[in-house]
């Protein structure tokens, strides 16, 4: 935001050797805590600015700019000079001034006219936060911070009017927001201040809203922290089962554990009773089979015992006493052609089985 002020200064008139009448004054100053009518800071930073933009512009009757007859002149030459006067830097100028019907120049040379204002725009600083004036950012407020005032920055120089009332020895600010004077400024501000008394009220009622909400989220909060309790309560009710289960089915499996490992050992001592118990059956086989090579007369042709298998073992067990059961005798002679048949059939088959053993 913006605002537009006059500041008003003494001139002096002087006439050229061509008979042109020129203006000559000092239009603004600036200066350190230099605060005009108590409330708008001039830095002299800004002269340079206002030397800037002052210079070329229209020299108007008080400020008449809506309209092309109050145009008088124009200011020809701007500069950033020390005020002795005023001791502050200030801007000093030099406006040519046409003269017509109107007699101005008569009245200006008979001191009827006296003071010049130029009318000016910039951006309002606040003097506490050092942001802009009623931005976002700024939340002060002359009406309610009394030590409050406004510097001045980028100043904008955009016209210079002779006007009728007198001005202090420096300056003085006569007009503010679009160039309205001091009441209408006061206006400006009991308008705003009805308007930040009607945020009041609305921002009461929002903290009034907003307690009502707090209460609500506080209780929500202990519905949530209730909940979290209970839910916390079943967890450790579920955990504790859980651990129950565990140390149940960890002793069930130990149980098992030691049931195995004890029919383990038992297996194994079966296995070493029903291996030893088959060693010495082999054993007594062994000494069976060769009673019976040797009551056959083969055990030279018997073999390497050791390495029978027990199967093997216990068929030619079977054959040989099969063998040696039907074993021919010496036969009574009883003239019976039956008898003596069978005994030559039995004679054969010893007699192959003991050529077989012997390898005839």
């Amino acid at each position: 935001m913006r605002e537009t002020f006059s500041l008003n200064s003494k001139f002096a008139l002087k006439h050229n050797d061509n008979g042109d009448v020129q203006l000559e004054g000092f239009a603004i100053h600036g200066g350190e805590n230099f605060i005009v009518n108590g409330f708008y800071e001039v830095p002299e930073s800004e002269m340079k600015n206002c030397t800037r933009t002052l210079k070329g512009k229209r020299l108007f009757k008080d400020h008449g700019t809506h309209s092309v007859d109050n145009i008088v002149g124009l200011v020809e030459k701007t500069r950033t000079t020390y005020d002795e006067d005023a001791e502050m830097k200030g801007v000093k100028y030099s406006a040519s001034l046409m003269v017509d019907d109107s007699h101005l120049g008569e009245k200006i040379e008979k001191g009827l006219i006296t003071d010049t204002s130029i009318g000016f725009d910039f951006t309002p600083i606040c003097s506490i936060c050092g942001n802009e004036f009623l931005s976002d950012k700024c939340s002060h407020h002359p009406l309610f911070d009394p030590d409050m005032h406004l510097i001045c920055k980028d100043m904008n120089c955009h016209e210079l009017s002779l006007v009728t009332f007198g001005a202090d020895p420096g300056a003085s600010v006569t007009s503010s927001f679009g160039g309205a004077d001091a009441e209408k400024l006061k206006a400006e501000f009991g308008k705003l201040k009805d308007e930040i008394m009607s945020e009041q009220n609305i921002n009461e009622d929002l903290q009034a809203k907003n307690l009502e909400l707090s209460q609500e989220v506080k209780d929500l909060k202990a519905q949530i922290t209730q909940i979290k309790e209970q839910h916390k309560s079943e967890l450790e009710d579920l955990k504790l089962e859980s651990q129950k289960d565990i140390l149940t089915l960890t002793q069930e499996k130990e149980t098992l554990e030691a049931q195995v490992t004890e029919m383990g050992t038992e297996l194994a001592d079966f296995r070493a009773e029903a291996e030893a118990k088959l060693a010495v059956e082999l054993e007594s086989k062994k000494e069976e089979l060769q009673k019976l090579a040797a009551e056959l007369h083969i055990e030279k042709t018997l073999g390497d015992v050791e390495e029978m298998s027990i199967e093997f073992i216990d068929k030619q067990i079977a054959m040989f006493k099969e063998i040696i059961d039907n074993k021919p005798r010496v036969p009574q002679f009883t003239g019976d052609k039956q008898h003596h048949q069978k005994e030559g059939k039995v004679k054969g088959q010893y007699n192959a089985v003991l050529k077989a053993f012997k390898g005839d």
